[in-house]
């Protein structure tokens, strides 16, 4: 099996443990440790969640990259909704080989499917692959972001 045979389908409960393992390993993410009963709650609200669509690719029955695509109803451009994706993540062993660009298209594609007139993301600002990834799926430098962060989440740092 060869790496273009890579699926992408919704995430199901079952995933949790290997999506838990991409944000932590691969993200580089320093959380807190949490009370698991609650990590398995919140992950099913994610799942319940309306226009909120966690993307996984798969490759031999592993989870091996992840987004989240976040429809948002809008009353402004003939009430087309907008897009936002968060918390993209390939493997490691498995970056550069053209899964998370496969896996970005077909999470863009769902955002025009569903009527979308912009999809926006943020990286972090030094992230220099991060960006070169991201345009080479499409996406352009055309606003300037800005965040505000809760105390005890400061941002990550580059890898």
């Amino acid at each position: 099996m060869s790496d273009s045979d890579a699926t992408f389908r919704l995430a199901t409960l079952s995933d949790l443990d290997a999506l838990q393992e991409l944000y932590q390993t691969h993200l580089g993410l320093n959380d807190q440790t949490m009370d698991p009963k609650t990590v398995v709650d919140t992950f099913k609200q994610v799942l319940a969640q309306p226009g909120l669509s966690l993307i996984c690719a798969e490759l031999n029955s592993e989870v091996i990259a992840t987004c989240t695509l976040i429809l948002v109803p809008n009353i402004t451009r003939n009430c087309s909704p907008y897009a936002f994706i968060e918390n993209v993540v390939t493997h490691k062993d498995f970056r550069g080989r053209g899964i998370g660009e496969a896996m970005m298209k077909a999470t863009i594609q769902r955002a025009w499917d569903a009527g979308c007139y912009r999809i926006c993301l943020l990286t972090g600002v030094h992230n220099e692959k991060a960006q070169a990834f991201y345009e080479r799926v499409g996406f352009k430098t055309t606003k300037v972001g800005y965040e505000l962060r809760a105390e005890g989440f400061p941002s990550r740092q580059p890898n």
